[in-house]
């Protein structure tokens, strides 16, 4: 979830310290890093926070070394059961997979949200309001899977755009949902970007290639993802091949902007927040692949916002809140951890 709202006295005034706490960002604004830790030490990663910092992930454990869904809140670590934490709002919700089901937990207790007509289904966001997205299948004797919208009760299959499968990827606060469905092999057979509003599913289109792919919306209806560009034909393929480079884009008021790369031919977006900090991931000249932080028209490695002495490599960042905390995990001390980065005061 890229944009949180607040409900609440309580919940305001909280959020509301937090933000003053942290001065607006500036250009290659140094982070502090703290190492979110495992279950007895074990690997662990993070996938999504709120605007209270709280964080939930995936840790390994030695009856689930193919992990358990976590919570980090104030340095305690709690055990959510399930095998995948996914989205967190200020309340304390949070979407699980579990059971091979898309699942709420909240106050100790789990719901199972069901599927589409399906065996499966899997969350990937929440808002601040309980609503969640994600994809099911839609029926048991297919492979045909569909994004979803689930809110009180109900979940709503959200369509395609004219295939078998969609994905849905983040929600807003105005039920607005982005992801991404296939298209049907007459227009090529390749992926859009989609953006769900009011019952009608929007294609965004491409930086010019094939495909697209619409990882996170804020409140604002910025959406950011990945997309193929325009093919290239110089590079000494055979006759009739393209090569077309993924470049992470920024969507707005129907315009898509390429946001570059780290000098590399591949970036792409998995998140963004109110202030339209973006982060992702991009290669460089050499082909390294990093993390990256982009804000006011600027992609920065994410391994430069934080001091050498750290001890931290390989940083894969995977959700930003309103306050600018990053989170997501790489190595420490040679061993795979989850991370949270705040902005230097």
């Amino acid at each position: 979830m890229s944009s949180n709202r607040l409900y609440g006295k309580t919940g305001f005034f909280r959020i509301a310290a937090i933000l003053l706490a942290f001065p607006p960002f500036a250009l290659a604004q140094s982070y502090t890093i703290t190492e979110l830790g495992g279950l007895k030490g074990r690997a662990s990663e993070a996938s999504a926070l709120n605007n209270l910092g709280q964080v939930v992930g995936t840790a390994v454990t030695e009856t689930q070394p193919t992990g358990t869904a976590i919570l980090w809140d104030g340095g305690r670590l709690f055990d959510l059961g399930g095998s995948d934490g996914t989205g967190i709002n200020c309340w304390g919700q949070i979407a699980l997979y579990a059971g091979g089901h898309a699942t709420l937990w909240e106050n100790g207790r789990s719901t199972d949200l069901g599927t589409l007509g399906g065996r499966s289904s899997y969350p990937t966001a929440i808002n601040e309001g309980g609503q969640i997205v994600g994809d099911s299948d839609i029926n048991p004797r297919t492979s045909s899977r569909h994004a979803f919208l689930w809110d009180q009760g109900q979940m709503t299959d959200l369509g395609t755009l004219g295939a078998r499968f969609s994905y849905a990827q983040d929600l807003n606060n105005v039920r607005q949902v982005v992801g991404y469905a296939l298209l049907p092999s007459t227009l090529g057979a390749g992926a859009h970007a989609f953006l769900w509003e009011k019952g009608q599913l929007i294609d965004l289109g491409t930086l010019g290639g094939r495909s697209s792919e619409a990882h996170a919306i804020n409140d604002s209806g910025q959406v950011v993802g990945s997309s193929d560009t325009r093919g290239e034909t110089n590079r000494n393929l055979p006759p009739g091949i393209v090569w077309e480079k993924v470049h992470a884009f920024l969507w707005q008021k129907g315009e898509m902007t390429d946001l570059g790369t780290l000098g590399g031919d591949y970036s792409t977006a998995v998140d963004l927040n109110s202030r339209g900090q973006i982060i992702g991931s991009a290669t460089t000249v050499t082909g390294q692949a990093r993390s990256f932080l982009w804000q006011k028209g600027q992609m920065s490695d994410l391994q430069s916002l934080i001091l050498p002495e750290a001890g931290w490599e390989g940083l894969i960042a995977t959700a930003i809140n309103d306050v600018g905390q990053i989170v997501g995990y790489g190595s420490h001390g040679g061993q795979p951890r989850a991370f949270q980065m705040s902005p230097a005061q």
